[in-house]
């Protein structure tokens, strides 16, 4: 039986944003997981700055401002992102920025 789980919610987190004209074009979203079991949802908000709804097996959903965090450059909007973890742990989200350059948030 599938269910509704409102990560945005349980995180008390930040809404996503809606980007494009009158709300024609929705925000990039992607999810990936990690080797320990933690849950990872990339996603842009509605300040400009690209979040993270993260929960590990242990603990309940959080917020991660990712912009923030790494005093990262704000994603335009509307606009796509991708997100993946690597071998040894460390974490890449990529997206493009309001400059008109490809960034990188990187977690080692």
């Amino acid at each position: 039986m599938w269910v509704d789980n409102d990560l945005t919610k349980f995180a008390q987190g930040t809404p996503a944003s809606i980007g494009g004209v009158e709300g024609s074009n929705p925000t990039a979203l992607d999810a990936y997981t990690d080797e320990d079991g933690s849950q990872h949802v990339n996603f842009m908000a509605v300040g400009s700055e690209v979040h993270e709804l993260y929960r590990n097996p242990a603990a309940q959903w959080a917020d991660n401002d990712l912009t923030a965090l790494a005093h990262g450059a704000p994603p335009l909007l509307p606009g796509a992102l991708d997100g993946y973890t690597e071998k040894d742990g460390s974490q890449h989200v990529n997206f493009i920025a309001a400059d008109g350059h490809v960034h990188e948030l990187y977690h080692p």
